[in-house]
């Protein structure tokens, strides 16, 4: 139960957090191109964990 809403917690946290790391892609986007970086890498980094989360909140334990 309280697996649920720990995951549940930090999906909604990551989604929550999504703009500020949309932003900073976007004012990183010419040194991430010049370095050879990923564009938006933060931005995956935390929708990634978000669908992690929530993933492993609807699982169901076997």
């Amino acid at each position: 139960m309280f697996d649920i809403l720990e995951n549940l917690t930090k999906a909604t946290v990551a989604v929550a957090v999504a703009p500020v790391a949309v932003a900073a892609d976007v004012v990183m986007i010419p040194t991430d191109a010049t370095n050879g970086g990923e564009v938006f890498n933060r931005t995956k980094f935390v929708v990634c964990g978000a669908a992690k989360n929530l993933n492993q909140a609807i699982k169901p334990k076997e």
